[in-house]
């Protein structure tokens, strides 16, 4: 909103509210000029003098302390027949007393306002010559001046509201799309890193296997090559569906056909050719989950089984489902061993056994699923288990039966 001490001028730049004090307080002693060398008041020299200073005054004041000018200029009025002096043909007086109707009526209650100008109305009146014929004119121009000002007043304080509104929902808006900005940031993030963690993660067990028997048993280096090609096919048609959706500013690319639990078992089957043993279970009754949950469960037995091949070595993992009547239980189980440090920054519990430094993690795989599985109204733990290995506990809600 803008600031009650600011004013608008006819240029739209604004001003400071005792501009217009100023400038009417000019125009009055302007007019007393005028009135003086015109010879149209018979007033005396000391009268004009203060008169004019009196109205002069009452005008400067008349936006910071409207009762002090009211009183003012009510004096003037009232002491004009006491002095010696009437108001008839006086602009500059008339110009005085407008003057602050027009701050009474813009910047008081309605009820303090009316009383200011029914004071002026008496006071003005009497200092008239014929203050009984004249109090129905005044009574006219000063409510009319007064009712004009507080409309004007209604509709720039109005104006000024939508102004700050309208700034204010800009604001929101700003902050809103920043907001899905980085939401779509961290989408796209958790995205890449599940994507092209896992796919390199085999890529280098597979080829470092292939390189260890290369010499000895040509066709297990081969199916080792053959397992880092498929790798690198899926993480590449992936990172396309992807990009191309980005691409395109469309949706295309979530309405992609995503991975699911339905594709786990190939995915235990790309692990298992590249020698880590890994086993499934089920117990209860098996039940459909919305998609969004389908792909945060994907995710983290890829996620999880990518973070055993690079820090558990060829430890055995267990991948277990449990189905309860509302939720599904993901329980992912290493044997590896326990990390006897806070060595926590790669897979909090993962001892580095066979991993190289460049399949040392930072732990954005784990923030990612926890992520993914609490924007489905699920939780994640995950931590050493005793005496030895590390466990990953997805809960996923179940979609209707």
């Amino acid at each position: 909103m803008v600031p009650a001490r600011w004013i608008r001028s006819p240029f739209g730049r604004p001003l400071p509210s005792w501009s217009g004090d100023v400038s009417m307080a000019a125009l009055a002693v302007a007019f007393a000029v005028i009135e003086w060398l015109a010879d149209v008041t018979a007033w005396t020299p000391a009268q004009r003098i203060i008169v004019v200073g009196l109205i002069a005054v009452a005008v400067l004041i008349r936006g910071r302390h409207p009762y002090a000018a009211t009183a003012l200029i009510g004096g003037v009025f009232a002491a004009g027949p006491a002095l010696g002096y009437h108001l008839d043909n006086s602009t500059a007086t008339l110009v005085g007393g407008m003057s602050v109707i027009w701050a009474l009526g813009a910047r008081l209650p309605l009820a303090a306002g009316l009383w200011g100008t029914v004071i002026l109305l008496l006071t003005v009146s009497v200092g008239f010559a014929d203050p009984i014929g004249s109090l129905t004119w005044n009574a006219a121009v000063m409510l009319a001046v007064f009712g004009i000002s507080r409309l004007l007043a209604s509709r720039a304080r109005a104006l000024a509201a939508l102004e700050a509104t309208a700034r204010e929902l800009e604001a929101s808006r700003d902050a809103e799309a920043r907001a899905q900005v980085e939401l779509e940031r961290t989408r796209i993030s958790r995205e890449l890193h599940d994507i092209v963690a896992h796919a390199v993660s085999v890529m280098v067990v597979q080829s470092g296997a292939a390189e260890s028997v290369l010499d000895t048993d040509p066709a297990r280096a081969r199916r080792a090559l053959v397992a880092v090609q498929t790798a690198g096919r899926e993480a590449l048609n992936e990172l396309r569906a992807m990009l191309a959706g980005l691409r395109s500013g469309t949706e295309s690319a979530e309405l992609a056909p995503q991975p699911g639990l339905a594709d786990v078992p190939e995915l235990i089957d790309r692990l298992r050719a590249g020698g880590l043993a890994v086993d499934i279970a089920t117990s209860g009754e098996p039940r459909s989950l919305p998609p969004a949950a389908d792909l945060a469960a994907y995710r983290v037995v890829q996620e999880s089984l990518t973070n055993v091949v690079k820090h558990a070595g060829a430890a055995p993992a267990h991948v277990t489902y449990r189905y309860g009547p509302a939720s599904l239980r993901i329980d992912v189980e290493d044997e590896g061993a326990a990390a006897p440090g806070p060595d926590l920054d790669m897979a909090p519990g993962y001892a580095s056994t066979g991993a190289t430094e460049a399949a040392r993690g930072t732990g954005l795989g784990l923030r990612g699923m926890r992520e993914r599985v609490e924007l489905c109204g699920g939780s994640l733990e995950a931590a050493p288990t005793a005496p030895r290995g590390f466990r990953v506990r997805a809960t996923l809600p179940l979609g209707l039966p």
